[in-house]
């Protein structure tokens, strides 16, 4: 097992929105159509609090926001394990993890503004206004573990240069959303020289 501190710093603003969260629909229910399209400062504030917050209220990123944004990275990179080329889009999936779950929001975890955009709802098509957490000035750290001796330095800087530059992370991404948020660049990547 290879151990890898990673460093990341945006290019672009961070965005997020927990779209799926139980709590925000019902809100959203209670509230009503004609009132969700009024919304004052208090209520954008409020369902903008729907994105990633601890028990503590600070905001974090999801460890899987990164890790998808590697695995569909690793679907455009091919390289030699063995004797054969191959996606590392199934390496990324299954040979690496990322932690903590948690990452931190550095340099301040609490300079976020709301942002407010209109977006399609997936299931009815409806287009809506959608207010989420978004961080202009962001990085954050994180340990990488890979289960694969072959995996070099410089083929994690490949699939991380091309997963900041063209997939992102976060809300309205560049793939799959076909947005300009969450996109990054590689401050730092050291190999940690210890049994995992």
């Amino acid at each position: 097992m290879q151990k890898f501190k990673i460093c990341i710093q945006g290019k672009t603003p961070y965005m997020q929105h927990r779209m799926d969260d139980v709590t925000l629909e019902e809100w959203e229910k209670s509230m009503g159509q004609s009132v969700i399209k009024k919304l004052n400062e208090p209520d954008r504030q409020r369902t903008a609090f729907f994105g990633y917050f601890d028990e503590e209220g600070t905001p974090y990123i999801p460890s899987g926001h990164v890790k998808a944004c590697l695995i569909m990275a690793g679907s455009f990179i091919k390289i030699k394990i063995g004797s054969t080329r191959k996606s590392m889009k199934s390496i990324v999936g299954g040979m690496m993890s990322i932690v903590p779950h948690r990452l931190p929001i550095l340099p301040n975890p609490n300079a976020w503004e709301v942002d407010k955009r209109v977006a399609k709802n997936p299931v009815t098509k409806a287009r809506i206004v959608v207010y989420r957490p978004r961080w202009d000035v962001w990085r954050t750290e994180f340990d990488l573990l890979v289960d694969n001796e072959e995996i070099t330095i410089d083929i994690l800087k490949s699939l991380f240069q091309y997963a900041g530059n063209n997939v992102g992370i976060g809300s309205y991404r560049p793939i799959p959303c076909n947005g300009e948020c969450g996109r990054f660049g590689l401050i730092s990547i050291d190999k940690i020289e210890e049994n995992v």
